[in-house]
C-alpha cells in the first residue's frame, strides 16, 4: 500500500534537503516556505476538496495556483505582499520540480509564468511642508547622551 504521494515526497525533500543544503537558504526562509505550503494544503482541502493524503503533483496546475492566490487575498484578506511571498515559495518549489519531474516540464513552466503583482508603495502621511518644519525645527538641537534629553546648540550665556 502506497503511503506517501509524489507531492508529499517532493515537498519534504524540497523543504528538508534542497532549500537548506543545495540552495543554502536560511532556516527562517524554509519555515516561511513551509507555512506557505501549509496554507496551500489547507486551501486544497477546504476549497478543492482534496485532502493532503490524496494531493498529488498532477493536481498542481497554473489554474489551481492562481485560484489559491486569489483565495488568500480575497477570502483570507492577505496583502499583495503576502500573496507575492506565497507565489515565490511556489515558484521555488516548481523550479525544483523542473529537474526532479522533467516529464511535466510544460506544467511547471506554466506555473512559473504567473507574475508577481505590483505592490503599491505607501505614501508619506505628512505633507512636505510639515516634514520640513519638523526637520528644520530640530536642526539646532543635539542629544547630550546623559539622560538630559535634547539641548540647544546655542547656550544662553
Amino acid at each position: 500500500m502506497k503511503t506517501s504521494t509524489d507531492f508529499a515526497i517532493h515537498l519534504s525533500r524540497f523543504l528538508s534537503e534542497y532549500l537548506p543544503h543545495e540552495r543554502g537558504m536560511s532556516h527562517h526562509t524554509a519555515l516561511a516556505y513551509r507555512d506557505a505550503f501549509m496554507q496551500f494544503i489547507r486551501y486544497m482541502k477546504e476549497k478543492q476538496k482534496i485532502p493532503v493524503e490524496k494531493l498529488t503533483l498532477d493536481k498542481l496546475s497554473k489554474g489551481i495556483v492562481v485560484d489559491f492566490l486569489e483565495w488568500i487575498q480575497n477570502e483570507r484578506n492577505c496583502s499583495t505582499s503576502t500573496r507575492n511571498y506565497r507565489l515565490a515559495a511556489i515558484h521555488s518549489f516548481v523550479s525544483y520540480l523542473q529537474y526532479e519531474d522533467i516529464a511535466q516540464l510544460d506544467r511547471w513552466q506554466k506555473i512559473l509564468s504567473i507574475k508577481m503583482k505590483k505592490v503599491e508603495q505607501k505614501k508619506n502621511k505628512l505633507p512636505y511642508g510639515r516634514c520640513r518644519k519638523i526637520i528644520v525645527g530640530t536642526a539646532g538641537l543635539y542629544y547630550s547622551g546623559r539622560g538630559e534629553g535634547f539641548s540647544s546648540v546655542v547656550s544662553n550665556v
